[in-house]
């Protein structure tokens, strides 16, 4: 089944390309595209293919740029403006796999011991990262440089 598509095509503020092109993809038009304006490739160039009158958009950027609330029409009543929702309240939830924040308070000094000490029980880079939400290889890092 062939579309109707509204194919624009401008390089630095110049149209190269504006007209339509009956096809039965968008990939269809793009090759038309390239053919109309004698090259291989759309780079450098700033195009749109659409299946919407190209007026029709026309007509509502206007409307936006003259600072008209654009309302769509809904289902139930065809002319009814859109409600705009009102803003919610942030929900803060709990996150088991979000890593803590690094204590803000200079402490990295005494968490590093206490991770220290952990590995030291356990001798597994695995459990203490897991247990401290650290990266494996900071934890491997750590035990090398410092001779852990």
């Amino acid at each position: 089944m062939d579309k109707l598509y509204y194919i624009v095509c401008e390089e630095k503020g110049a149209t190269l390309f504006e007209g339509k092109f009956q096809g039965r993809t968008r990939g269809a038009a793009i090759k038309f595209l390239k053919a109309q304006i004698g090259r291989q490739s759309l780079a450098g160039v700033v195009f749109t293919v659409t299946e919407i009158p190209v007026p029709v958009i026309r007509e509502i950027v206007e409307a936006i740029m003259r600072g008209e609330p654009i309302a769509a029409p809904t289902a139930a009543s065809p002319a009814a403006p859109v409600a705009q929702p009102e803003p919610e309240a942030k929900v803060v939830r709990f996150d088991a796999f979000e890593k803590p924040e690094a204590p803000a308070n200079g402490d990295g000094d005494v968490r590093w011991a206490e991770i220290r000490r952990f590995y030291k029980e356990c001798r597994s880079p695995k459990k203490t990262a897991q247990r401290f939400c650290v990266s494996v290889n900071t934890i491997k890092a750590r035990v090398r440089r410092e001779g852990w």
